[in-house]
């Protein structure tokens, strides 16, 4: 009886560490593909998640090893909705299939989270990184602002950019947004100013709405970082009406009077 619910107990904490993935949920149609790439880990995945309106088991398996806890190399379920959110992005940006996304971070464990959480008080304690829902990523040749402003099109759940890695943090949580200040990451910002968290409103669509933006590429797979990624900032400034200043109606002459000359008056 003990021994039976030892093996109970066992195979639910493997459920809860799985966190309760389900690959033959409804997916959307057609096939998906993805490229990841990790600098820490000196890996590379190219996989189809999706095919015929299925998830793909064997590609979530490279998923997950790949987003593992870089501190213990522990695995776990992604969710299938984050990846697409990825893959939504990267096709929101017109960029290829084929196209490289540089993953720094995604699953992280608790052991982690609280580590992190110990030295930060900034760290989320109830991170969604820690349900393999969440992810810090850059792509090759995008702006990294650019691509936090077109993430928060998607509306679909959590976006922000990290100026001073150059890198964007996307989740599949509640819809929201918040800003973070040059000097967080690396302890320079004021602890006593938290990330101002303000609720994320659709962007407007315009055609020139991108053209203002500034690219300040990600590094490629097997190149340097460029120093400007090290401490990247924010390169994005809206277009500003410009300043008209008020036509000045010229001033009207003033007209003479005439003055009718009087003849004398003969009797």
């Amino acid at each position: 009886m003990r021994l039976a619910s030892l093996l109970i107990a066992s195979l639910l904490l493997a459920a809860c560490a799985g966190g309760g993935r389900n690959l033959d949920a409804p997916a959307p149609e057609g096939a998906q593909r993805i490229v990841f790439w990790s600098r820490a880990l000196n890996e590379r995945i190219d996989v189809t998640f999706r095919d015929n309106g299925h998830y793909v088991p064997s590609a979530f398996a490279k998923i997950d090893h790949l987003f593992r806890d870089h501190h213990n190399g522990e695995e776990y379920a992604i969710d299938p909705g984050l990846i697409e959110v990825i893959a939504n992005l990267r096709d929101r940006m017109v960029m290829a299939p084929d196209t490289p996304i540089e993953l720094l971070s995604g699953y992280r464990s608790p052991e982690t989270n609280g580590m992190l959480a110990s030295k930060s008080k900034n760290v989320a304690k109830h991170s969604y990184h820690m349900r393999g829902m969440a992810a810090d990523i850059r792509i090759p040749e995008m702006n990294s602002h650019a691509l936090e402003l077109v993430a928060k099109t998607l509306q679909k759940g959590g976006v922000a950019m990290y100026p001073d890695s150059g890198h964007v943090h996307v989740d599949t949580g509640p819809i929201r947004g918040w800003e973070v200040v040059p000097g967080f990451e690396s302890g320079l910002g004021d602890p006593s100013k938290p990330p101002r968290i303000k609720k994320s409103t659709l962007l407007l669509k315009k055609p020139a709405f991108l053209k203002k933006v500034t690219v300040t590429p990600a590094p490629l797979p097997g190149r340097a970082t460029p120093p400007s990624m090290v401490r990247a900032k924010p390169v994005y400034s809206p277009a500003k009406p410009a300043k008209t200043r008020p036509v000045k109606k010229p001033a009207r002459k003033k007209k003479k009077a005439t003055t009718v000359k009087k003849h004398p008056v003969t009797p």
